[in-house]
């Protein structure tokens, strides 16, 4: 079991791929009470950011708590930015081709 979380450091704007595992999981359901399940169909900015903090803490990349965790971070998502670009450009993209319905007045049966 793997989540990837994409994390944005504020003061140097790279994104970072973090990856929660099971600890981290485990972790997540003792603080929240929530099952890892429901992540699936709704989770918070808070509870995605401390799943991205505990692995991040877990795996020795910061020694903050996550308050001050949280104040070098510009964002943490599910998807990484480069994607939400990608579907951004191919969604104006689309607009360019909209294929509108062909009139026909032919007559349909006998």
């Amino acid at each position: 079991m793997k989540q990837h979380i994409y994390v944005v450091d504020a003061s140097t704007q790279v994104e970072r791929d973090v990856v929660a595992v099971f600890a981290d999981f485990i972790a997540f359901e003792a603080k929240w009470n929530k099952s890892v399940a429901d992540i699936s169909t709704r989770i918070t900015l808070t509870e995605l950011s401390w799943l991205a903090w505990s692995c991040e803490h877990r795996n020795k990349v910061t020694a903050l708590d996550y308050d001050a965790w949280c104040l070098t971070v510009e964002s943490a998502a599910m998807t990484p930015d480069a994607y939400k670009d990608d579907v951004s450009e191919a969604a104006v993209a689309a607009d360019d081709n909209v294929i509108v319905p062909l009139e026909s007045n032919q007559r349909i049966g006998l």
